[in-house]
């Protein structure tokens, strides 16, 4: 590293890190319509200003390799967005022109790029200030939610409807639980994000976020629970908690018998369907699967859902940004879980799950947690270097070299 990149870590101030904890804590809190920019992202903003201007970047060449196919994405997203933009009628456009829709993936693109630069200069201190601040904003809307008697099933608490809440939920008990494979808190504090995180996701009664959930708590029980006794004691403490709650009092048991209700009839309604979701526009539009359709105007589509976007985050990549979008969003992906073992790959199936029936691209806190995750799978293929180097050194030392008693016969 050169003296001009160590001088610049050591003055890096410490009110960038604690920005990026207040924004964790606003993030849920929604006052603008969906798609406005949130309090959260305001804060965030400042941030992500303050790293651009100062011209300071991800220096782990893995980090900028990921950062690089992000980028390269983006940049398609931005072309075919301004090609559709001439061919697009803008005055049906409901909440915005289409041009803007690339600021989403612009921002968000900002944000990961900002997950690597602050973990590079805080190192794990930035992966605990992240997991508490996930874990305390989990709280804090639980908290909320009771004084303002806000605890009623299929509720959408600050945000502007259920499944947002239920997707915050997912994501945040995600990246939690990932964490904390690779960070050690609190025990009380592990045991009461969990029940929040569960609170939260019943509350919602989203069956994407419910479906996603029972995958995300079966696979910390196998992974995390029966290989780790801290974390068995920590997950029974948990389910203990829950059943109390459920057994003993009349809100735990109305929540979960009607989130039960809404789970059993997954695929019986008509918003369930392949064509409720949009996704009919693939097959009946194919001309647009090659470079993409652009996100907005929907009338163009012989689709069911007239009005309105794909709900699916792999439906928007495929339709909207064709074959071409939908391989180069997956070549960063690819990236993002490279050195991930089996069970870290499968921490991205909860997520997955969300995603094939709503679109959750543009929720920042789904860049934190592809960010967090590459940052700890970077951690770790670069301690298995250093094994492998390691061997390969001492073996090296151990090697005599062969002594030739006479140079000149030789």
């Amino acid at each position: 590293m050169s003296s001009r990149a160590i001088h610049r870590t050591a003055l890096q101030p410490r009110w960038l890190l604690y920005t990026w904890f207040l924004s964790l804590i606003l993030g849920p809190f929604y006052i603008f319509g969906s798609g406005m920019p949130q309090p959260g992202d305001w804060l965030l903003a400042i941030l992500l200003a303050y790293i651009f201007f100062n011209g300071i970047s991800p220096r782990t060449f893995r980090l900028i390799q990921i950062t690089n196919l992000l980028r390269w994405f983006v940049i398609y997203v931005c072309m075919v967005t301004f090609f559709w933009y001439f061919f697009i009628d803008q005055s049906k456009e409901v909440r915005f022109p289409t041009i803007f829709f690339p600021a989403f993936y612009i921002f968000n693109f900002l944000i990961l790029r900002a997950t690597f630069v602050l973990s590079e200069y805080f190192k794990k201190e930035f992966l605990i200030t992240t997991a508490y601040g996930i874990g305390l904003s989990l709280i804090i809307q639980t908290v909320l939610s009771f004084a303002m008697g806000s605890t009623s099933s299929r509720n959408s608490l600050f945000f502007n409807n259920p499944n947002q809440l239920g997707y915050y939920a997912l994501l945040s008990g995600s990246l939690f639980i990932y964490a904390m494979r690779f960070v050690k808190l609190n025990s009380i504090f592990q045991i009461v994000t969990y029940l929040a995180f569960l609170y939260l996701t019943l509350l919602s009664s989203s069956k994407a976020a419910l479906a996603g959930s029972v995958i995300l708590i079966t696979l910390a029980v196998v992974n995390q629970g029966f290989l780790n006794v801290r974390q068995l004691l920590v997950i029974t403490l948990a389910a203990g908690s829950i059943a109390y709650f459920v057994l003993n009092q009349k809100l735990g048991s109305d929540l979960l018998s009607y989130s039960l209700g809404r789970f059993q009839t997954i695929g019986q309604s008509k918003d369930d369907s392949y064509e409720g979701r949009g996704y009919d526009r693939i097959i009946n539009n194919p001309e647009y699967l090659l470079f993409g359709a652009g996100e907005g105007g929907y009338s163009r589509f012989d689709t069911l859902l007239k009005h309105g976007e794909i709900h699916s985050s792999f439906g928007t990549l495929l339709f909207c940004y064709g074959i071409i979008g939908f391989t180069l969003f997956f070549r960063f992906l690819f990236s993002v879980f490279q050195g991930s073992k089996l069970f870290g790959l499968l921490y991205f199936i909860p997520v997955a799950a969300y995603s094939v029936t709503h679109q959750g691209l543009r929720d920042s806190l789904f860049w934190v947690f592809l960010g967090v995750v590459c940052i700890l799978n970077d951690e770790k293929l670069q301690i298995a270097r250093k094994k492998i180097s390691g061997k390969v050194h001492r073996q090296y030392v151990h090697i005599r070299p062969k002594v030739i008693s006479n140079p000149t016969t030789a």
